[in-house]
């Protein structure tokens, strides 16, 4: 997921990760995952204060690990 940077901090992130969300809701998925690089430190802090948790399982993305990230639905 990436945002323009003109429209970053005008809650548009949140608003498709909620509709991302709700969606899976409704099609009774309970976890779900995501994967990000290390440089991305400002979408890392995203996830987590959205209730994402590192999985440990780094897989290899071009030479560069990348991290997944899992939350339980509610």
């Amino acid at each position: 997921m990436a945002v323009l940077p003109a429209f970053q901090s005008a809650g548009i992130a949140q608003q498709l990760l909620d509709r991302a969300e709700a969606e899976l809701l409704a099609q009774k998925c309970i976890r779900i995952t995501l994967d990000t690089t290390a440089p991305l430190k400002r979408a890392i802090r995203f996830y987590q204060r959205n209730g994402f948790r590192p999985s440990g399982r780094v897989t290899d993305f071009f030479g560069m690990p990348l991290y997944e990230y899992v939350k339980t639905l509610k």
